[in-house]
């Protein structure tokens, strides 16, 4: 069976939206630009997304601009500016949807504080949906979901009606999941505070 089809026609692209509109309050500097490995977690992160051919590659960006664009200006990204990032993280999610809408046949969205997703992992979610074409696809390390989450194109419309500070899990009772069992503890830490960032790099 061939898969050419997915090669040439762009509405079959898996897209990677990086969302990186928030202020990072807790820790009290930008952590998409802590050093994770020698490079900005947003840079590591975009390169990532850019070596499983991920397409487009968008950063939202929001309470950070410029110094978060003079890191990646380099790679081959769309950035976009969410002005509204204040009110929530759902703010950043729909530009981010509205920016890649009709452009590829799933997205997946990966957040901005966890630089150590894997290529592998990213393949593994890419993979999936192209032989399967499942609505949602969430990894899970022991039990416990983590992200990146995959959402095919079915699902673009209820992620642009959700509001506030919530993300796409807001919309999963909607659709059926397809687990991702994956061996990385790595993947539980979320870096909100000086403690995590210390226990990220230690790894």
């Amino acid at each position: 069976m061939s898969h050419s089809h997915f090669d040439n026609k762009t509405s079959e692209a898996i897209a990677g939206v990086v969302l990186a509109g928030g202020a990072s309050t807790r820790l009290g500097k930008p952590k998409q630009l802590l050093d994770y490995k020698g490079e900005p977690f947003i840079r590591k992160i975009a390169k990532t997304a850019l070596a499983v051919k991920l397409f487009p590659v968008v950063i939202v960006i929001g309470a950070v601009s410029d110094p978060i664009t003079k890191v990646i200006e380099d790679l081959e990204v769309e950035v976009v500016h969410n002005k509204n990032w204040e009110a929530g993280q759902s703010t950043s999610l729909k530009v981010g949807v509205n920016t890649i809408l009709g452009r590829c046949s799933a997205a997946i969205f990966l957040m901005s504080d966890i630089p150590q997703v894997t290529p592998e992992l990213l393949n593994r979610m890419k993979n999936t949906f192209i032989r399967e074409h499942v609505p949602v696809i969430v990894p899970r390390v022991n039990g416990q979901r983590t992200n990146p989450v995959l959402f095919s194109e079915v699902c673009f419309n209820d992620l642009l009606s959700i509001q506030g500070d919530q993300g796409g899990r807001a919309i999963f009772d909607c659709y059926p999941i397809r687990w991702l069992d994956v061996d990385d503890p790595r993947l539980l830490i979320d870096v909100d505070d000086v403690d995590s960032y210390e226990r990220l790099i230690d790894i």
